[in-house]
This record gives structure tokens, sequence and C-alpha cells, in this order.
């Protein structure tokens, strides 16, 4: 089930329901909030899985015998609107056919290839976490089958997760420089975001998805609601004293737009213009803080470049989580700062006294 903003008050609902391994379709605009759109995305499921039922089953009740099977009895019993979890189950289905005896061997080689695959989205090979997830969803399908005494076991219960390395890149103030300068001379429309990007940690679908109205230009905060964020969670982020200007004159329906023709449009998709200003600002050909090579500058990087520098200038690590819109400590998984400069930073209580520079010596009790 698919629902994209379009608009501020336009969505696209591309709903499918999957029975005996048939595909049901229907694709359908509806003007209205996000609530709206996921309540006819639910009406249009229960009308195509009512039509799917009026079809001859050539299943036994009881029994699956194909990958298929069970990720269409997991999808046709479990919402998963804000898991994102279309393109995985996409990719899942091209092993769907596999007899369910034959799956472990399958699943298998199946990772093997996804890993040497590269994304359609970044052009490069699919992360770890990516991996990870088709077997997330994959033994999803199949716990559930299980749990609902459609199958006796799980195929792939012996297929554990791989160790993830966090990645974090952090530019220099000259390579920040370098990257404004890129992005104004490649496309001017895209770099107020990307300056935003670098001080405050946002995710790049939340912002550009945003409309103007979750700017508030008294308080100088955005707060996106929680149909927008990751979460489901409202979040609310402060704007910098460099950026109020442009979200005050903003006169478009978006937080961040361009100019077509006299008309504004949202940024939509950037990747492109991304990559080339990229390449010009000389970013894409990093290295992490063991030397090891991490290819180019991602736009998710400027997300961990502003933890960086608000962590930097002191904010309450509590503060900085609820900005970046982590629902638990993510710092403690990405950020990790050297032990030397941990106890450089330590603050104690007692101060020296002003003319002799010498600590105040406290009485030891002994018991």
């Amino acid at each position: 089930m698919s629902i994209k903003q379009i608009k501020p008050d336009l969505f696209s609902l591309d709903i499918r329901v999957w029975k005996n391994g048939k595909e049901y379709r229907k694709r359908e605009e509806i003007k209205g909030g996000k609530k709206a759109a996921e309540a006819r995305a639910w009406e249009i499921r229960t009308e195509l899985q009512a039509h799917a039922e009026k079809e001859p089953c050539s299943l036994t009740v009881t029994d699956f015998n194909t990958f298929n099977e069970a990720i269409d009895f997991y999808l046709a019993n479990n919402d998963l609107s804000k898991s994102r979890a279309d393109s995985y189950f996409n990719r899942l289905r091209t092993i769907g056919a596999t007899s369910l005896d034959r799956l472990s061997k399958v699943f298998k080689e199946f990772i093997r290839l996804e890993r040497k695959s590269n994304s359609s989205r970044t052009g490069e090979h699919f992360t770890v976490a990516a991996i990870n997830k088709l077997k997330v969803f994959g033994n999803a399908a199949l716990n559930f089958a299980v749990k609902e005494e459609r199958i006796k076991e799980n195929p792939l219960k012996g297929i554990s997760k791989e160790k993830e390395q966090p990645r974090w890149v952090t530019l220099t103030a000259e390579q920040e420089i370098k990257l404004r300068k890129a992005v104004q001379e490649v496309s001017p429309s895209i770099l107020p975001f990307v300056s935003y990007s670098l001080e405050v940690p946002c995710r790049k679908g939340e912002m550009l998805r945003a409309g103007r109205e979750c700017f508030d230009a008294f308080s100088k905060v955005i707060t996106l609601p929680g149909s927008l964020t990751k979460n489901g969670k409202p979040c609310s982020k402060p704007v910098p004293e460099s950026m109020a200007q442009y979200f005050c004159r903003n006169p478009s329906p978006w937080l961040f737009y361009r100019e077509i023709a006299g008309q504004y449009k949202p940024l939509g998709f950037i990747q492109k213009e991304w990559e080339r200003a990229v390449k010009m600002a000389g970013l894409d050909n990093l290295f992490d803080q063991e030397g090891k090579p991490i290819g180019a500058l991602r736009i998710h990087d400027l997300r961990h470049q502003a933890v960086s520098k608000l962590i930097a200038a002191g904010n309450p690590r509590s503060f900085v989580i609820a900005v970046a819109g982590w629902t638990h400590d993510m710092l403690s998984i990405y950020w990790n700062t050297p032990q030397k400069e941990i106890a450089q930073s330590i603050i104690f209580q007692s101060k020296p006294d002003t003319q002799t520079g010498h600590f105040e010596a406290l009485p030891l009790k002994i018991a």
C-alpha cells in the first residue's frame, strides 16, 4: 500500500492486494489531508480483497507452498503503510515462486547477488542496512505464517542479520564552503535546503514534502507533523538566524521550492544536481575516520554533519536527539567522540584558588 504526497493537499494512492499469486491493483488521487488519504487507502484495499475473494481458490486452507503465498498472506493482514516496505517486498518477490523447502538455499544466493547490485536511487551498492531489511521483512512474513499455523517452521530462521558499520562523515569548514559554492553554481534552487541541512539535522524526504505552514515566523521553529516524519511523531526543528529571512519571505506553498516559468514547484528529485555539485566540490571520494574509502558525499551525510556541529557547540545530547527526530539515543551508535577528547572536556565542580592557583584541599573522611 503506497501513499505519496504530490502536493500539500493532494495524495497519490497505489493499492495492491495479492491472492493465490495474482495481483489486484488500483491507483487513485485524493485531495485532503494524510488521514483522509490513509482512510481511503484502506477502503480501496477492502474493495480489492472483496473482489479477490470472489475468485476461485486453488490452495488448501492451511498449507503454503511458495514464498509468494507467505508474502501475500502477511501483506493482506498487516498495515505496513508507514514502514516503506513496498520496495523490499518487490525485491523479495523476484524469488517468490520458490518452494519453501528450497527457500533457504535460494535466499542465500539471492542475498549474495543483492550485495553486488546497485540501488536505482543512489547508483551505489546496497548498504548492509538495506540487505538486513530484506532479511527482516522475509522473516517477518514467514514468522507470521508460522504463528497463524499456515506453515510448520520458518525456513529462514537460521539466517541472521549482518553487523552494520555506521557511516559518519564530518566535513571541514573549508569543505562546507566548497560545497555551498558548488551547489550555488550547479543549482541555486537547492542551496537553501543544503544550507539548512548543514545546520539542522533533518531527513530529505521529510523536509521536501513539508509545506510552508510548518514554519512559525514568530517562534522561528519548523514543526513537522507526524504524517511526514519517519517515526510518525511530530518533530520541531529550529531555524538558524541566517535562514530566518528565507523562510519568512518564502512565496511558495512548500518550505523548499524551485521556480519554473513563473510558477512555484516543489524541489522534487534533486539527486542528479547533488551529484554534480559534489563532484565539482571535490567531495566524491571521501574517507572515514579510519582512512577507509566511503565514496561520494551523500545528502544524508549532511544530517550527521549538522549533529556533529550541534554537539560541538555544547548543546545537550537530549536536545540534539529530539531535533534530529530520533526516538532513542542514536548518537551512541553513530557519533563517537575520541576518548582523549572526552577526558579533556570533563568539567570539575571544584575551582582553584585565584591567588595561588591551587585547589582547595577537602578533608578526607576515613571510615
